[in-house]
């Protein structure tokens, strides 16, 4: 006979099974033992100081912390302590799933806890946790706010027995499901933002804070002070400006104020960020180096930019590192309770603002000397300016610039972000070098400079509140809209090129009134005399002279604007035995004629000469008088030859006609150019043509 008991396991714990009774001739068929391979869950829980979910290097374990392994029901299946390094196990686990929890005891006031969060870093990643070697060590606990009400628990753990191929192998490795739990101490970031009205730097006792300002906090991971992804929060300021981003992990952060608070309806428009505190001030530093831990209260630590309105404004890098951060801080917001002044808060990083004022105006080409911009003239770009502080406003600069700026396109310029007080500008001296882009030019209105020496300068300006006018969206250097600037426009500076008048007294060799090519001689040390020209009246006032050259040439350089006329000393000439061409050669460029009067040796008054330009050409030509004559006599005997000899005899007051060789028209009369040039026998029939 066969006996059997139902499908189950008949050892106990230690292997033995009970006794059975087997009569003669029978067969016992179920003396069963079942056996499984015992699984593990365990980790380490550390203290994840930079809030990352991971465990980093110099990253601890904590000790003594209470871990309790539930069933998904919440029953208690068993109890662990964490040792010296935050390790705990449970052993001996059949497959199934499991959660483990870190009661609320361990958050406690004394606890190993106490003070401490579930990091952040992996939060709901992972809903369920498995022993898989390939995956990194990270944070399994399901984040609390209220640990010391909830506790933490992890996501569900799951634990797989093996296949029964696998159990017919004996059992070695590990066969643990990993459950780690990262806590850090949380830090926090805050304090206040400010109208700082006399752009200090630091918050004065009855400056107001700034409510409703649009905050970002970003990490800064390699300390570059730029920002690093996506904003991790925002906020906005409120209560008198105050703002706090707490529960944060420690490492490096940075606070920006993003464009929009800066524009137009936004609640920085036609603010900046103050000027930055003195000593305590430290810029970020390299890699390489080392970052700053503001410990100085109520005082600025924006980042001042030239256009707040595209850039926004941030602070530097700010680190945070537990049980390390400033104390003592003294502007908190009051009645609410909520930070308390310790090691792990920087309630330090203050922001203040003012309402910056700003002068501006344009560096333009002044083509008549004017001092006008006129609607044809263009500005000059890329002039570089420098503004000085004028406190007694007398004009001249006081200390060093306190800020530099470049024309743009339109010879437009910006000094932004300026204070109530005197100023003056001034044209740098490295505009005018022979490579500089005024090189050669004038300020308006002056005939005498020495811009080499950087003596250009504006008239002193005073800025007061009082004396502006708000803008709206305006042209700055770059092309960009300035959004609601406190702006002065007063400061425009017209710069003209000197004109120049020149030309020659040439010898005319066939007096035909036409500088030939082969004529490139004229005579020396002639006094010509400059004239400046009333255009409206026509009226001359003579202003320079000069002499010729070796060649006949003359040169009036450095002069305005205008328009001018030249007097050639003909009775010089004429004692140097030269006669002057006649003037206006008919059909001959301008460049090519005689231009002045054969008597009185003046030109008519040239075009209005603008910026720049030249009146080439102011000429003169001049001759050595040749004579033509001789004798109109009776000839006798009609052979044509004057034979005083047989008694011919000169024929007086006989009337000669000239006329060129190619011409049937009479010369005109150089002394009457309404008369044909003529002239009568003498007495004894001679005649002559001189000149």
């Amino acid at each position: 006979a066969l006996l059997a008991d139902d499908v189950d396991s008949d050892a106990d714990a230690a292997g033995q099974t009970a006794a059975v009774t087997i009569a003669s001739g029978q067969r016992y068929a179920s003396l069963d033992v079942g056996a499984y391979i015992p699984l593990q869950i365990g980790a380490q829980i550390w203290f994840d100081a930079n809030n990352n979910g991971r465990v980093d290097a110099r990253e601890n374990g904590l000790a003594g912390v209470v871990v309790q392994l539930t069933d998904l029901q919440n029953r208690l299946i068993a109890t662990a302590t964490t040792t010296a390094d935050g390790a705990y196990l449970f052993e001996n686990l059949p497959a199934g799933s499991y959660a483990v929890l870190l009661p609320p005891l361990n958050f406690a006031d004394g606890g190993p806890l106490f003070g401490y969060l579930s990091s952040t870093g992996h939060a709901g990643d992972l809903q369920e946790r498995t022993a898989d070697a390939a995956k990194p060590i990270a944070d399994v606990g399901i984040d609390s706010l209220q640990p010391a009400d909830t506790g933490i628990r992890s996501s569900t753990l799951r634990l797989q027995a093996a296949s029964d191929a696998d159990q017919a192998v004996p059992p070695t490795g590990d066969h643990r499901t990993a459950a780690p739990f990262g806590f850090y101490k949380p830090l926090n970031i805050g304090n206040r933002l400010w109208l700082d009205g006399n752009n200090n730097g630091h918050m004065d006792a009855a400056e107001p804070g700034l409510d409703n300002v649009l905050i970002y906090l970003y990490r800064d991971d390699d300390g570059d002070g730029q920002p690093d992804g996506a904003a991790l929060r925002q906020q906005m300021s409120a209560y008198g400006g105050y703002y706090l981003f707490d529960n944060l992990g420690a490492g490096q952060y940075v606070i920006q104020f993003p464009a929009n608070n800066f524009q137009a309806d936004g609640a920085l428009a036609g603010m900046a960020s103050s000027a930055p505190g003195l000593d305590d001030w430290v810029e970020t530093a390299p890699l390489t180096q080392t970052v700053w831990v503001d410990a100085v209260d109520g005082q600025d630590d924006g980042r001042n930019t030239y256009t707040p309105w595209l850039d926004g404004v941030r602070s530097g890098t700010i680190e945070l590192v537990a049980e390390e951060q400033p104390l003592g801080e003294t502007d908190q917001l009051a009645g609410t309770g909520s930070i308390v002044t310790d090691a792990n808060s920087n309630l330090t990083v203050d922001f203040g603002f003012y309402k910056p004022l700003s002068l501006s105006s344009r560096i333009w080409l002044d083509l008549d000397n004017n001092g006008q911009f006129d609607s044809q003239e263009e500005g000059i770009e890329n002039v570089t300016l420098l503004l000085y502080a004028d406190a007694d406003q007398d004009g001249a600069p006081e200390g060093n610039p306190l800020m530099q700026t470049v024309t743009g396109p339109n010879g437009d310029y910006l000094f932004w972000g300026l204070l109530p007080g005197g100023y003056v500008a001034e044209v740098a001296a490295e505009n005018f070098a022979a490579d500089g882009v005024l090189s050669h030019f004038h300020l308006s209105g002056s005939d005498v400079i020495t811009p080499e020496s950087g003596l250009v300068h504006s008239p002193p300006v005073w800025l007061a509140d009082d004396n502006l006018s708000m803008q709206g969206a305006s042209a700055n250097p770059g092309g960009q809209s300035v959004q609601d600037v406190n702006r002065l426009n007063i400061i425009d500076l017209g710069f003209y090129k000197p004109v120049e008048v020149s030309g020659r007294i040439w010898l005319d060799g066939n007096a035909n009134g036409i500088q030939d090519v082969d004529e490139t001689s004229g005579p020396a040390n002639i006094e010509v005399t400059l004239y400046s020209v009333n255009a409206q009246t026509g009226s001359r006032a003579a202003i320079n002279f000069t002499r010729t050259d070796a060649t006949g040439h003359y040169e009036f350089a450095q002069l305005l604007p205008g328009t001018y006329a030249v007097t050639f000393d003909v009775d010089a000439l004429v004692q140097a035995g030269y006669v002057a061409t006649q003037p206006n050669a008919v059909g001959i460029d301008g460049l090519r004629n005689s231009d002045a009067d054969s008597i009185t040796g003046e030109t008519a008054a040239t075009a209005f000469l603008f910026s720049g330009s030249t009146a080439a050409g102011m000429d003169m030509g001049v001759y050595v008088p040749a004579t033509l004559g001789d004798l109109v006599w009776l000839d006798t005997n009609i052979n044509g030859i004057y034979e005083p000899e047989r008694g011919e005899k000169g024929a007086p007051n006989v009337r000669v006609v000239l006329f060129a060789a190619d011409s049937n028209t009479p010369l005109a009369d150089p002394n009457n150019p309404n008369a044909p040039w003529s002239s009568v026998t003498d007495i004894n029939g001679r005649y002559q043509f001189s000149g």
